[in-house]
């Protein structure tokens, strides 16, 4: 039987936005319960994510551009189709109309409000000229979402290229060949693009970048272009699990969030526990401080296939070609076959832009002294939009250059070094190093650093003994050991367990 695809593309390019408070389930505004299902599936959809990645790589995704087409894609399921969506989207508290009317209302909010920064919001349906979309279908995508409808040839070879220039147009240039090609096989594409480039408030001076250290997740590090500013009255929540500090832009509508894990954390481990109720709970607790902020320059390319992820969620009828139904769109049978998500944000002194792309192909039959906020290891960044509280982006920045991160040998506490011996002597909490350089009479000057590049012990081991490093009061078990001779300088990345 011939096999029939419809691709949903959802395209975002935005910038940092506010956390906001959302109102309690009591009576809520139809937006409401968007938002907060939008923002928690986007939380859910990045940590799947982030388990298919090495914990060095960069990654982002846009909660409300995947939310949003993936309501656009909801509109035409039926049965348990519609059920999986409904639930993946955490939107099963009410009825049809209720959303419907709901999306209308966030689009219009988030396009209509006037503002400094450059937004833009939109939508389209495309149908291969034999095959269409049913009535009613096309009615509703354009009621809520405003979705512009249009079409392309069967086996046209440019297909690809009227619809990737559709997408350039709205993106601004940013997105330009998302679509390789358009197979005979494929019917229908559900576009969403977002567009957002707005400057920050308070402009980082250029000539203050310079070259500072950043630590990677495995435990090496390397100079990047760190931008420094002093910020009086910046919002700012700190916790054992976390740093969080607020950067707003021109018009003070839109914001950056960022979260720098505590000691004992990781930004994996912070991604693992990001929910709804973190999320508002750093909300409530901003308060005004006066910091000395450092912040990579950074920007972060992410492309993924997101099938697996909603899987993981629970979604799985409609990737079945036997079972999906999505008879409310079309009287073709289709079936979700991929769902591709691509994302960029660039950060640098003067502001932000930002792109996401996002494909689903079906297929189927037919005054003080100021706080040192140093984002210099691996951190999350949020893009909110004060009024909506809708996340438009969430993230990690892992490597902010997306260079080739330098490699060090894992040290074992009975495993022979060049320079030393070192083991855990457990009894006495302490790392112990055997001095190997003793028989030619040097004495090795050592220094344990946390992941901060903090030098938490510094000691000399005599060349005719060995050293012990206290470690009953450390907070972490992952550090770097450096040890200086008169013949340079070796680095181990040491695990205490």
């Amino acid at each position: 039987m011939k096999k029939i695809y419809l691709t949903i593309i959802f395209i975002g390019l935005i910038s940092p936005f506010n956390f906001a408070k959302i109102p309690p389930k009591v009576s809520p505004h139809p937006t409401t319960f968007l938002t907060i299902g939008y923002n928690q599936m986007g939380f859910d959809l990045l940590n799947e994510c982030q388990k298919e990645l090495d914990a060095t790589k960069n990654i982002a995704i846009s909660p409300l551009s995947i939310g949003m087409a993936m309501s656009i894609a909801k509109m035409g399921s039926n049965g348990n189709s519609k059920t999986e969506l409904t639930n993946v989207m955490y939107q099963n508290d009410y009825g049809d109309f209720y959303y419907s009317n709901g999306n209308k209302d966030l689009l219009t909010s988030l396009i209509n409000e006037e503002r400094d920064c450059e937004l833009s919001i939109n939508n389209s349906i495309w149908n291969r000229e034999d095959i269409s979309f049913l009535e009613s279908y096309r009615t509703s995508a354009s009621y809520s979402f405003d979705a512009e409808v249009k079409s392309f040839k069967k086996n046209d070879p440019n297909a690809n290229d009227l619809i990737n220039g559709w997408i350039e147009e709205k993106t601004n240039g940013v997105i330009n060949n998302l679509i390789d090609e358009v197979t005979p096989n494929q019917l229908f594409f559900l576009i969403n693009t977002l567009y957002f480039k707005g400057d920050w408030k308070y402009e980082f001076i250029p000539e203050l970048t310079g070259k500072f250290p950043f630590y990677y997740s495995n435990g090496t590090s390397s100079e990047v272009p760190m931008m420094c500013q002093v910020l009086y009255n910046c919002p700012y929540y700190s916790s054992e699990e976390l740093t969080a500090i607020e950067l707003p832009f021109s018009d003070d509508k839109y914001s950056m969030s960022l979260l720098l894990p505590g000691e004992k954390n990781s930004a994996t481990n912070l991604i693992s526990s990001l929910n709804k109720e973190l999320f508002f709970d750093i909300a409530d607790n901003f308060q005004p401080k006066f910091i000395c902020l450092r912040l990579p320059k950074f920007k972060v390319d992410y492309k993924s296939s997101l099938k697996k992820a909603f899987q993981a969620l629970g979604v799985n009828n409609v990737f079945e070609e036997a079972n999906a139904d999505f008879s409310n769109m079309t009287t073709s049978h289709v079936f979700i076959d991929k769902i591709i998500h691509q994302s960029v944000i660039d950060v640098t002194e003067k502001g932000v832009e930002a792109a996401a792309s996002t494909a689903v192909a079906m297929g189927g039959n037919s005054g003080q002294v100021p706080l040192d906020v140093n984002f210099n290891k691996p951190f999350l960044f949020l893009i909110n939009h004060k009024e909506s509280g809708s996340i438009l982006f969430v993230g990690k920045v892992a490597n902010p250059q997306n260079e080739i991160i330098p490699q060090i040998p894992t040290s074992s506490f009975t495993k022979q070094q060049d320079l030393c011996k070192i083991f855990y002597n457990k009894s006495n909490e302490c790392v112990v190093i055997e001095n190997r350089k003793k028989a030619e009479g040097e004495n090795l000057q050592i220094e344990l650093i946390n992941l901060s590049g903090q030098v938490i012990k510094k000691t000399t081991s005599q060349a005719s003994s060995s050293t012990s490093i206290p470690v009953s009061n450390i907070e972490s078990n992952l550090y770097l050991l450096k040890i200086h001779t008169s013949s340079g300088i070796q680095t181990q990345k040491v695990l205490i367990h």
